[in-house]
């Protein structure tokens, strides 16, 4: 391992996104039994909405985390009052004013908008049709809410269709608020995995699909597979960077590769090691008092 590598240095950085830039010890709330961090559901996120997929060109939208939490805080919560009338704090006045969280003009041609959420530790995802105005609710640990959800779950819809009145200015919201139902989706037999289990939702839940259970050993797979996703993504302006530190075995430094047919597509333009190498370092604690031998 090249002990060099320190928990700050930056793994990933996201083409056209300055702001969003993920360290080592970023991409180690990837290793098996971590909680994962914001950092990287964002960048999943960012990724599943630039990466061109027909899903989320055509269907559904990613709203990157944090803007829920930011009126989602206790004080907020207790002094929300549901109803014909409903009294409660809202977002900015300029909220959409800013692409890099939320692309309205995006979301406008969207039929499905995914909100990312983490409050007291746990992630989950609320997913609004825009269209039928319904909001489904898909959490790894509860199959249906108690008072204390029922009261976020409320408040939620309403913000959500005030960020609907935002891109879509014809909208109008529901008086009594949004329906909402708790879909049946993969269930989490432990405390650390929500993360994971959020962004596969967002991966792969669809109204009409049932997604079969996920085995412990599958969601180790899924970490993996997330950590090759932002490691050697295209949007990865660091990937040469971050290849070379990652490998510590001496070899050429990573470049693009020149295609020889120019008519064929490169599925990646870039060289890299083995794949085991890339998992088994990304996943290494970073040592803070690393010393070099002489």
């Amino acid at each position: 391992m090249n002990t060099s590598l320190d928990g700050h240095q930056t793994l990933a950085s996201y083409e056209g996104r300055p702001h969003l830039v993920l360290s080592r010890e970023d991409v180690c709330t990837l290793r098996s039994r971590a909680w994962l961090n914001n950092s990287v559901v964002q960048w999943m996120c960012c990724s599943f909405n630039d990466l061109g997929l027909k899903r989320f060109t055509r269907d559904f939208y990613c709203v990157c985390p944090g803007i829920l939490e930011m009126v989602l805080v206790p004080k907020n919560l207790q002094n929300y009052h549901d109803g014909p009338n409903p009294m409660y704090v809202g977002l900015g006045q300029h909220f959409g004013a800013d692409t890099r969280y939320f692309d309205k003009e995006i979301a406008s041609n969207r039929n499905w908008w995914f909100f990312p959420v983490c409050i007291t530790c746990h992630w989950w995802v609320y997913t609004f049709d825009v269209s039928g105005k319904r909001l489904f609710v898909l959490d790894s640990m509860h199959s249906k809410p108690d008072t204390t959800r029922s009261r976020l779950d409320s408040y939620v819809a309403r913000i959500i269709e005030d960020i609907a009145q935002v891109a879509i200015p014809t909208y109008r919201p529901i008086q009594k608020g949004l329906l909402c139902t708790y879909a049946s989706v993969p269930i989490q037999a432990n405390r650390f995995d929500c993360g994971v289990y959020a962004i596969k939702y967002m991966e792969y839940w669809n109204e009409g699909r049932k997604l079969d259970d996920w085995q412990y050993d599958i969601i180790n797979l899924y970490r993996l597979e997330i950590i090759l996703d932002i490691i050697l993504s295209h949007k990865n302006i660091s990937i040469g960077a971050a290849l070379n530190a990652l490998d510590s075995r001496a070899r050429p430094p990573v470049h693009r590769n020149q295609p020889r047919n120019k008519r064929m597509d490169v599925r990646t333009p870039f060289t890299a090691p083995d794949t085991k190498s890339i998992l088994r370092r990304a996943g290494e604690k970073p040592k803070k008092n690393s010393t070099r031998r002489s």
